[in-house]
């Protein structure tokens, strides 16, 4: 009490005009520090983030890119401060993390700040995702989901791509985040593949990123794994349990049974270490120098005709167990193969 009968102000409501009132208080609004890039001093509205950072941007900027702020602003009455004919920087608090909206507001100044196909950090892509996802900024999203269709295509044989579309710090974690980002902003077109690279980290990878996923997924990627493993060496590789493919009646050349002899010995090698990394890999049949001439036949070649049934049964295998892929995780999303 200053005087009798009086009572003092609290300090967020000392010298405030009267004015039109709002629905959270200034002081739910304040901002407690200013962003360095993005605080224009014709901005005529603040965005706070989580942290209580502010971004003083301009509404038309946000209402152009956004369907969100444009139909926000449509409904909303300007408030005009006391005294004055201009409307005044108006305040919003919107519940996403600074970083998310740093990354946002660099694409809406900055267009070209976010580019299909090139290579981008995992978290300026979360970011902008759930940004453009969040306020209808359909441009934004849409090349961001393209950009995740290049990396998780559904053609294996662009899969050797993967490398240079992804940051090396990323790479362990990535396809289990891509997995998550599908999940929450349903871009379920990445999942399968996004699945089968997940695939690839070896267990100890795998017990210490496993938990990006949620238990569902997390099961049906170990569950998955372990089924591909199998029809790898069951359908990819059929031909390692031919005796035909190694037997002297398919071809009489010592050097053309010598070398699948040796190729099937190799193969059965690798599976045991990571046979589900056959998409990421040169096929068996590729590994092989072919020889169209038997009286020129060297060591570590295989004829034509040989070469060419190696090759006709191993890509259908290899097509076969691709387009199951869905199937082994459990999936909807169907796979389109598309023979390398």
């Amino acid at each position: 009490m200053t005087e009798a009968g009086s009572v003092s102000p609290a300090p967020c409501d000392a010298a405030r005009p009267n004015k039109r009132p709002r629905q959270d208080s200034p002081c739910e609004l304040a901002y407690t520090s200013q962003d360095v890039d993005f605080w224009f001093t014709d901005g005529n509205i603040v965005l706070i983030g989580q942290d209580g950072r502010g971004f003083r941007v301009h509404q038309g900027v946000l209402a152009r890119n956004c369907e969100f702020f444009m139909d926000m602003f449509n409904l909303a009455r300007p408030v005009e401060a006391e005294n004055s004919g201009n409307p005044e920087v108006q305040t919003l608090r919107i519940d996403d993390p600074s970083d998310y909206i740093r990354h946002f507001m660099h694409y809406l100044y900055t267009p070209w700040y976010f580019q299909v196909a090139r290579l981008t950090p995992y978290p300026q892509i979360a970011a902008l995702l759930h940004m453009s996802t969040k306020y209808l900024c359909l441009p934004l999203r849409n090349a961001v989901v393209r950009h995740l269709e290049m990396i998780y295509r559904t053609d294996y044989a662009s899969l050797s791509q993967f490398p240079s579309l992804v940051l090396v710090q990323d790479r362990v974690q990535h396809a289990l985040n891509a997995i998550h980002l599908a999940r929450q902003y349903n871009v379920p077109s990445i999942l399968p593949t996004a699945f089968y690279m997940a695939s690839l980290l070896n267990p100890t990878q795998l017990s210490i990123v496993l938990h990006i996923l949620n238990p569902a997924d997390g099961r049906r990627l170990l569950l998955g794994r372990a089924r591909l493993i199998e029809e790898v060496i069951g359908k990819a590789w059929s031909w390692v349990h031919s005796e035909e493919f190694i037997s002297v009646d398919s071809c009489d050349d010592e050097t053309c049974v010598r070398t699948r002899t040796c190729a099937v010995s190799s193969t059965l090698k690798r599976a045991g270490t990571n046979p589900q990394a056959l998409f990421v890999q040169p096929a068996p049949h590729a590994r092989v120098r072919v020889c169209a001439d038997l009286d020129d036949m060297e060591d570590g070649q295989v004829c034509t005709p040989c070469w060419t049934k190696w090759r006709v049964n191993e890509t259908a295998g290899y097509t076969a167990v691709w387009g199951a892929i869905p199937s082994y995780f459990s999936l909807e999303q169907p796979l389109i193969p598309t023979l390398p």
